[in-house]
């Protein structure tokens, strides 16, 4: 699947933006743990 989608990153319609959760959850790294399995899910794949 991951191909499949970066390959979905050369159409104008689809980008990829990163954040550093710190910014968001602060330097816990329990916190950012946990928002990490929340935004990949239990599939793998994000929303």
């Amino acid at each position: 699947m991951a191909p499949k989608a970066a390959i979905r990153l050369f159409d104008d319609r689809h980008f990829f933006e990163m954040v550093d959760l710190r910014d968001f959850v602060g330097k816990r790294s329990n916190q950012q743990r946990r928002v990490r399995s929340r935004i990949i899910g239990s599939q793998g794949v994000g929303a």
